[in-house]
């Protein structure tokens, strides 16, 4: 209907269709959207890379695809120096220094 139509949507259905994950008080996107940038940069830069390039190529494909696709770039990253950092660093009780290696 919302493609046929082009009728616009407000931000409460947007939620309620799935099409955007939160919504925030006005005029606080932009801390928001900052805050959640903060929590993607604290992950290890190899997994969200190849998180990112799985979402990207994936989209429309089946189910069997998706798991073909993701078996290389997962091998990249459980066998990265970052994959033994992340362990590494919990078991040390320190956050991780991560290489992108």
């Amino acid at each position: 209907e919302m493609a046929l139509t082009a009728d616009p949507i407000t931000a409460e259905q947007g939620l309620a269709y799935g099409l955007v994950s939160r919504l925030t008080e006005r005029g606080e996107a932009t801390n928001v959207a900052m805050e959640l940038a903060a929590r993607i940069a604290r992950n290890a830069p190899l997994s969200v890379a190849a998180s990112k390039q799985l979402l990207r190529e994936t989209a429309g494909r089946t189910e069997e695809e998706f798991w073909e696709y993701q078996k290389p770039l997962m091998g990249k990253v459980f066998t990265s120096e970052d994959a033994k950092e992340g362990p590494r660093a919990f078991a040390e009780k320190r956050s991780p220094n991560w290489s992108g290696s």
